[in-house]
């Protein structure tokens, strides 16, 4: 049975974002729908200069304030104040080697809002800053001995070498917390709309958006679904089958995914590049 997110989120929520546009693609309806906004408080880890150029070309200097206002614009969409949310403006991609500086902003964070609820990456996200922001977050809260509970969201959870494709399908079903987040598609979907450099084509190598029309359909009418970080399930053990295979997917496919993706880029930029050298 899917809920109402105030059936799940009640007092201060803290929403643990490794970039710019993670916390609405994951928590976005759910925020929408939470009445007092004035308790939710949104922390973005990195600076979000590398996306897309992590694959290939130079970053623009001016993508890290474009991000920043994009979030603010996208943040008020769904209600919440400008006051309520921090920049950390750690390094794109490189969030596992500032994992000392990442905990310690956190639990100083945690320690002055004191959350009722943490929302933080899933623990087998692809992405190595997703991974890297949920063991900070877990540190900073012990630190803290905060008594928060935490909820693993999902943003990057599709694997092609699993069958079905979907990561979601193989954790137990009971540890599952599905949100019905229809009434607030329309903000979701608007809130993600305000991040004009990911849902537009930034750089001319660019083939295609970031966050492309389908996947900005997807997570838009599609409930929300959480996951309680239960010290009784560490690692793997919240998969009811599969674990092995799991472990090795999480393991190799992101290699395969990005060495593809920045072979195809930088093939991309070089032919703008030659392009523009010819006119």
């Amino acid at each position: 049975m899917a809920l109402n997110p105030v059936q799940l989120f009640s007092g201060v929520v803290l929403v643990a974002a490794p970039h710019m546009d993670d916390e609405v693609l994951a928590c976005g309806g759910s925020l929408a729908g939470l009445p007092d906004k004035d308790k939710v408080y949104v922390v973005y880890a990195t600076d979000g200069k590398l996306s897309p150029v992590r694959r290939a070309g130079a970053p623009s200097p001016e993508l890290v304030a474009i991000r920043e206002r994009e979030a603010r614009e996208a943040l008020s969409v769904l209600g919440i104040p400008e006051r309520n949310i921090r920049f950390l403006g750690l390094p794109d991609s490189h969030l596992r080697q500032h994992m000392e500086r990442l905990a310690q902003a956190l639990a100083g964070l945690i320690g002055t809002v004191q959350p009722d609820q943490i929302l933080l990456p899933f623990r087998f996200d692809r992405h190595p800053d997703h991974l890297a922001l949920n063991q900070a977050a877990i540190q900073a809260a012990a630190q803290e001995r905060s008594q928060a509970k935490m909820y693993e969201y999902f943003v990057y959870y599709r694997y092609r070498l699993l069958p079905g494709g979907d990561l979601r399908k193989f954790i137990l079903p009971d540890l599952m917390i599905i949100i019905d987040t229809r009434a607030w598609s329309e903000l979701k979907r608007e809130a993600l709309l305000r991040y004009r450099s990911q849902t537009t084509l930034f750089y001319p190598w660019q083939s295609r958006p970031i966050l492309p029309p389908q996947r900005i359909d997807e997570v838009s009418r599609q409930p929300e679904i959480f996951l309680e970080s239960n010290p009784g399930f560490p690692g793997a053990s919240v998969f009811g089958k599969g674990r092995a295979w799991i472990r090795l997917v999480h393991a190799i496919e992101p290699q395969f995914k990005n060495g593809k993706e920045r072979l195809f880029a930088l093939l991309k930029a070089g032919r703008t590049s030659n392009d523009g050298q010819g006119r």
